[in-house]
């Protein structure tokens, strides 16, 4: 060991900002997370990022981000790249901007752009210090090396540039190589440090490790060698470097380089400058290594953040427990995580697959370690007591309980031992950590289906359509990598379009996969979860199964009849079968290939006995739903309807076409089919509750087909239909005509709404109808019968006190004056209604009186703040309600009143925006409004092209949503302050 270091100057604290590039982009201030936008955006703050300090030329820039072929638009969406990083780097941080966290800041500099930040707050360069420090100390003092390198190490949390290296060009590609090969040296040096400080265990585990993933490097492998010969492995030293060399003969066809040859000759020779310096009796025993852990025969496919998570959890906790379904990939991640490990004794792999019987898990365990003279769990706990390893349990759930003893007891005896479990349920052992381990990410998943189906396909490469046909494929096996690996195994036999194709049959088409019986299909990886379940939860699985989308709790509790089913769904979630997904309340999902094998096990009369229960869940759901959107809880459910839509699509489709479903015969053991739902009155109009319930839904979100379709279809009645119901159908498909364009079937049907109105004693249902009516007489021609009509609406809400109705008749009132011309009566009727709907919560005829009020200043020729304001306040809200039609509109507002104000340019981009994104939902605005907002557009079109602003037209409509969004914040602040664009994905 060297002797302790004298003098060295103490390295400079870690900066209170740190631009990291060593992995992911990302910047932290004061502990505090920059968001730094949008992939594309993320690219950019990269590139100055790796020349900090330096000015990159804005060719640069667009070069690296569009290659040779930019497109026009690529100059004016720089800037906007740039103007939302500076607003990320300035107000967003939330800390103060002062000399103990001072923020990078991105500056304009000709010929381009310079990020000037603090050198040693940007990690690559605070780490290509600290590594040339512990490289030059590292023969003088390899502890305090150890310590600067550990340091710099610390930096790095991933591949350099991970997350935006694939969009850039081949500079950046060249500069993350660069960097690679510096945290491959650091990590080299590091083992060097060790190895002088005589652990060569560690090294041997380590250097293993990195030779597979870098198989021609020879240093590695001379650490490999060097430090299995200093453990007392000198056979294993040998092997080691005889495949080295036949590798680098047949893939490269050279002979290892002269420093490993020489290296090889003195292990054969036992050459004495070999061994550790010191005196041998000072240097640790050889301590006998394991022998279980099973080396995979494939490459892990993604999962770096859940290596991350489980190496973190084993460092602050001595158990942790992965958790999750069959197939989802656990026993592959805990290998991996283990095989990282540096523990002196370890690791040690047990498998509990096929062990029924809890009483013999001790004698499976023993056996495993190779430990002889343990015959009960204590001296189990003596042999390991002493030792420092990682104990790898593979499936436990079946002896789940046998094993929370077993560990309790390991853990509070023997210190340094760590237990790595997996499972399909959680232990319940105190200090237990647990990973519930998710499906792969879309692209990982790809990736996994491309490797393994090259496998058995040798030279295939996916043409465009097929790479878009296999995204299909693995998304509808739930991104699972043992049913991506079982779809990708039969391209053997089958196309990717057959794959597809197949898909509704998955238990058939996922077989063959090999020895592990658990795993060799998808069937048997389910069922021997599903079998292992009680009766009740059997029966809540299969009830809830047949949800279409994500459930909340209420939802589960009403289609299992009104029971109460918590406790029984915390049992399905433990046990991997139910996921309970992120956000407050909580939601719950199945995924789609245990759904169906839930589908197979029930009968087509239980499966038609849930499928009525949704049926009623769904209209009581849409019996309150409409009340609900007008009120002060309308963003709330706005997203859940969002939500819930899936599964009140099905149940629309149900109540039309029956329950019915081909599934299994009726099994003997199935549970009992949940109670009908309770009343005379559960299914009546089932079909006309749900769609007129959802009819503002729909047409806030612009989904104008699906809507017209429910509205107009239905299963024929013989009882009376309540007037609420014809009245809102009614009204429902003129509004979504309206939203369409198609006025020549709207006139018509505001005929049919007019004499529904006439005959009604429901007042509040007349009030609705009348409002409507008026709305439309204004803008179709009799001003004189709208505001009439509006009048008469008003004072029916008043009436029936529903500030809704009244808020609905004032903006039909206001309408009705500004066509008539009464400016000044058509904003105070406006302002009016802006405050009886905020009063109540009706956030959708806020906006709509403000874009009145916008419409009316523009008439006036007025386009001062107030008119800016009103605009302002239509998207703003508009946003934070998810009420894309509200917020197109009122961008394509903001960019006339901009063009009128002065400033063509932000007009121009603002009216690509909101073409892009109406384009996006089959939304065309001009054609819902003919009188203003076509007059609106056909002005900024003229004007644009007179302008030669195309360029900037085509930027706006470039942008994606979140881009889009927050674009429109920037030109037209103030509303925004209202809700976050973000709500909006």
């Amino acid at each position: 060991m060297g002797a302790p270091s004298q003098g060295r100057a103490a390295p400079p604290p870690a900066p209170t900002t740190l631009v990291r590039i060593l992995g992911p982009v990302a910047v932290t201030v004061a502990g505090a997370e920059v968001a730094l936008g949008s992939p594309k955006q993320r690219a950019v703050f990269a590139v100055l990022a790796m020349s900090s300090g330096h000015v990159v030329s804005t060719d640069r820039l667009v070069s690296e981000l569009w290659g040779d072929d930019p497109p026009e638009s690529a100059a004016s969406t720089l800037q906007v790249y740039i103007s939302r990083l500076r607003r990320s780097l300035g107000e967003d941080l939330g800390v103060p901007a002062d000399e103990e966290a001072p923020r990078p800041r991105v500056l304009r500099r000709a010929p381009g752009y310079v990020l000037e930040v603090a050198d040693d707050a940007v990690d690559a360069r605070r780490f290509a210090r600290l590594l040339a420090d512990a490289r030059a100390g590292l023969a003088v003092d390899p502890d305090a090396a150890l310590r600067g390198l550990d340091e710099a190490l610390a930096l790095v949390s991933g591949a350099p540039l991970a997350d935006v290296v694939e969009l850039l060009g081949d500079a950046a590609v060249a500069e993350a190589a660069r960097l690679a090969e510096l945290v491959l040296l650091a990590r080299e040096a590091r083992l060097s440090a060790l190895l002088s400080l005589g652990d060569a265990p560690t090294v041997a585990t380590t250097a293993s490790a990195l030779v597979e993933l870098h198989p021609f490097r020879e240093s590695l492998h001379a650490l490999l060698i060097l430090a299995l010969y200093r453990d007392g492995r000198q056979a294993e030293a040998l092997a080691v470097y005889d495949r080295v060399r036949r590798r680098l003969d047949d893939e490269l066809g050279v002979e290892p380089g002269r420093a490993l040859r020489a290296l090889h000759a003195q292990v054969l020779q036992h050459d004495l400058s070999l061994e550790q310096p010191g005196e041998p009796e000072a240097r640790p025993a050889p301590v006998p290594r394991n022998r279980t852990l099973p080396e995979p025969v494939t490459a892990l496919i993604g999962r770096d953040d859940e290596l991350a998570q489980v190496a973190e959890a084993l460092t602050r906790g001595r158990l942790v427990t992965v958790v999750g379904p069959g197939g989802i990939g656990k026993t592959r991640l805990v290998l991996e995580a283990a095989r990282s490990r540096g523990d002196a004794d370890g690791p040690w792999f047990v498998d509990l697959a096929g062990l029924e019987d809890g009483s013999l898990l001790l004698e499976t365990v023993v056996t495993a370690l190779a430990i002889s003279g343990a015959h009960d769990a204590a001296g189990l706990a003596d042999v390991l007591g002493g030792r420092r390893l990682v104990l790898v349990l593979d499936n436990c759930e079946q002896i789940a309980a046998e094993v929370a003893r077993l560990v309790t007891l390991v853990l509070e005896r023997c210190p340094d031992v760590r237990v790595l479990a997996t499972s399909r349920q959680t232990l319940g052992v105190p200090g237990e950590r647990v990973l519930e381990l998710r499906t792969l990410a879309s692209a990982d998943a790809e990736r996994l289906f491309v490797e393994r189906a090259t496998a058995v396909v040798p030279g295939w490469r996916p043409d465009p359509h097929e790479r878009a046909t296999l995204a299909r494929v693995c998304r509808g096996l739930d991104d699972l990598p043992l049913a991506i690996e079982l779809a990708a195994a039969q391209c053997r036999a089958l196309s990717v379009d057959q794959l597809a194709d197949q898909l509704g049959d998955r238990f058939a088409l996922l077989s063959g996969g090999g020895a592990n019986v658990r795993h060799a299909s998808m069937s048997a990886a389910v069922g021997w979860s599903y079998d292992a379940l009680s009766s009740d939860e059997k029966a809540l699985f299969q009830v809830l199964s047949v949800f279409e989308g994500s459930f909340d709790l209420e939802g589960a509790t009403a289609v299992a009849g009104g029971r109460s089913v918590l406790s029984t769904l915390l049992s399905l979630i433990d046990k991997s079968l139910v996921t309970a997904l992120d956000g407050s309340p909580r939601r719950y999902r199945i995924l789609e290939t245990l759904r169906q094998y839930a589908a197979l096990q029930r009968s087509d009369e239980r499966t038609r006995a849930v499928r009525r229960q949704i049926v009623a869940w769904a209209a009581n759901l849409a019996d309150q739903t409409d009340a609900e959107l007008r009120g002060p809880r309308s963003r709330q459910w706005m997203h859940r309807l969002e939500q819930d839509k899936d599964t009140v699509r099905a149940a629309l489709s149900w109540s039309v076409d029956g329950p019915g479903e081909r599934r299994a015969p009726d099994r003997p053991d199935e549970p009992d089919a949940p109670d009908e739902p309770d009343g005379p009155d559960a299914h009546d109009h089932a079909h006309l509750r749900i769609a007129v319930g959802m009819v503002w839904f729909w047409y806030r979100r612009g989904h104008v087909v699906e809507a017209l379709r429910a509205l107009e279809s239905g299963p024929p009645t013989a009882q009376a239909v309540p007037d609420h119901l014809l009245i809102g159908r009614s009204i429902g498909v003129v509004l979504l005509r309206y939203l369409a364009g198609d006025y020549a079937s709207l006139v018509g049907e505001l005929g049919t709404a007019a004499g529904l109105a006439a005959r009604t004693q429901d007042s509040s249902a007349k009030s609705y109808a009348l409002s409507t009516i008026a709305f439309f007489e204004a803008n179709l021609g009799p001003v004189e019968q709208a505001v009439h009509d509006a009048r008469t609406a008003l004072e029916l809400a008043r009436g029936v006190g529903s500030p809704q109705r009244a808020a609905d008749a004032l903006l039909a009132l206001s309408t009705g004056h500004l066509r008539a011309g009464d400016l000044d009566e058509a904003r105070a009727r406006a302002a009016e209604g802006v405050a009886v709907a905020e009063d109540c919560g009706y956030s959708w005829c806020v906006v709509a009186c403000e874009w009145v009020l916008a419409k009316a200043g523009i008439a006036a020729g007025d386009f001062a703040e107030p008119t800016r304001a009103a605009v302002a306040r239509v998207i703003g809200i508009s946003v934070g309600d998810r009420d894309l039609t509200s917020w197109v509109v009122g961008v394509v507002s903001a960019a006339y009143v901009l063009l009128r104000r002065g400033d063509v340019h932000s007009a121009a981009e603002l009216a690509g925006i909101a073409h892009r994104q109406g384009r996006d939902i089959g939304y065309a605005p001009e054609l819902m409004d003919p009188l203003d907002t076509a007059g609106y557009l056909s002005e900024l079109t003229r004007r644009i092209a007179d302008e030669h602003l195309t360029a900037t037209y085509d930027a706006g409509r470039a942008l994606d949503p979140a881009d889009a969004f927050a674009r429109v914040a920037e030109l037209v602040p103030d509303g925004h302050a209202l809700s976050s664009p973000a709500r909006l994905g």
